[in-house]
């Protein structure tokens, strides 16, 4: 199956480099969390992961390492980064005020200050700019009230893409580059067409 998984160079012949650390050699690793996924040899000195599929070589090999966006309203930098289940955004989230208590022993890990947010599937990584990712980092954010209801409509992005909540109420956003330009009269004629449950 290597020819499936893997790049082939110009004699034909399987490319198991990695692009990352040019040293390492690419190869089919297991998480229990995720499943399978492409992984380096040089781990954990090179991260570099890739989903199984070799669809847009070009994409993840553009993000072998990881690439600044720009910086969030607090002035922390927005990270572009690829990942086994695909390209995603990361910042350092503001230290929340914690409260001594006994029950908190246990030491925080080193990624326990960084926020991972998705770039839904479908969206191409080239047109992510500042504003978008600010965007994205912002979800899940309130589109107005539902005059039906009074009640707010929410505009988020899960496992499955972009989609709008209001209630017991959800309906997905079949065009997933609506994320960024769907409007309150938009959704609640989406949210309307939606069946409850």
């Amino acid at each position: 199956l290597g020819e499936l998984i893997f790049d082939i160079d110009e004699n034909g012949k399987i490319n198991r480099k990695c692009k990352s650390c040019s040293t390492g050699e690419l190869s089919l690793k297991n998480s229990f969390r995720g499943g399978a996924f492409i992984g380096c040899s040089n781990y954990p000195e090179c991260k570099f992961t890739r989903p199984l599929s070799k669809s847009k070589p070009a994409q993840q090999s553009s993000l072998t390492e990881p690439k600044i966006i720009g910086q969030n309203d607090k002035g922390k930098d927005i990270y572009l980064k690829n990942g086994r289940f695909g390209p995603y955004l990361q910042y350092e989230k503001e230290p929340e005020n914690e409260v001594d208590t006994k029950k908190k022993k246990k030491a925080k890990k080193e990624n326990d200050n960084m926020k991972n947010i998705s770039i839904p599937k479908g969206l191409d990584v080239d047109i992510i700019d500042l504003d978008k990712a600010k965007f994205l980092c912002s979800l899940p954010k309130s589109l107005g009230t539902n005059p039906e209801n009074q009640k707010e409509i929410f505009l988020n992005s899960g496992r499955f893409g972009p989609y709008l909540k209001c209630e017991n109420k959800s309906a997905r956003l079949d065009n997933v580059e609506e994320i960024f330009s769907i409007g309150l009269y938009r959704a609640i004629a989406l949210i309307a067409e939606a069946k409850p449950g």
